[in-house]
């Protein structure tokens, strides 16, 4: 009882989104544990993606002390597979693949998306947000997923939910288009062979887009 009073007077303090405080409710006590003793969400500047990166990366630290075990030091290799979304096993052999967001609101940084994606276990550097040629944010943003298929698997459950009051589409990208897009990670290793579904970039000039899509890391 005590523990779940330390909880919600956590979650009150910290002023999260009810998405963030349900995740913190049942998540398992360990985790939970885990956050607490990371301290208050004070200074945070989205106290709700800030508890929600603290539950992935506690998720995360678990798994890594198992694998640890599992597999007595080796890193992982080609056709290695790692829980995911769902609790699905993912074949990391695919490598990364790609995902356009469209319609965020102007405000939105890279936290939001990895709030937007909560389930998908993001980090930062996944994200590359759009920017015009003036430099100013276009409403779009460039995601790596670890796999082809948690990317389409991001896609079927995230496709025009909202974000603030905005819904937003979501659209695979190839390769080639995330390496124009800047996206880190991205091969490019069919950049002449654009998706004609995709669309184009909100950026003519591939160098001024490269220049404000890296200036978000």
């Amino acid at each position: 009882m005590a523990a779940e009073l330390d909880i919600e007077s956590f979650l009150r303090d910290g002023c999260v989104d009810d998405m963030a405080a349900n995740a913190m409710r049942a998540a398992p006590a360990h985790i939970q544990k885990v956050v607490l003793d990371r301290g208050d969400l004070a200074g945070a500047r989205n106290p709700s993606s800030a508890l929600l990166a603290r539950l992935r990366d506690a998720r995360a630290a678990g798994r890594d002390l198992a694998s640890d075990g599992a597999m007595s030091g080796r890193g992982p290799s080609a056709g290695d597979t790692m829980s995911g979304y769902g609790g699905q096993s993912w074949d990391m052999s695919s490598g990364p693949a790609f995902v356009k967001m469209r319609g965020l609101p102007f405000s939105a940084v890279k936290e939001d998306v990895l709030h937007f994606f909560s389930k998908f276990q993001l980090k930062v550097q996944d994200v590359t947000l759009g920017v015009n040629r003036e430099g100013r944010p276009s409403g779009e943003a460039y995601v790596r997923f670890m796999s082809e298929q948690v990317a389409k698997e991001a896609i079927r459950d995230r496709n025009k939910q909202r974000m603030e009051h905005r819904y937003i589409e979501l659209f695979w990208m190839t390769p080639g288009d995330a390496q124009k897009a800047g996206v880190m990670g991205a091969t490019g290793a069919d950049a002449g062979g654009a998706d004609p579904g995709m669309g184009s970039f909100a950026c003519a000039d591939p160098s001024a887009w490269m220049q404000g899509a890296m200036a978000g890391f």
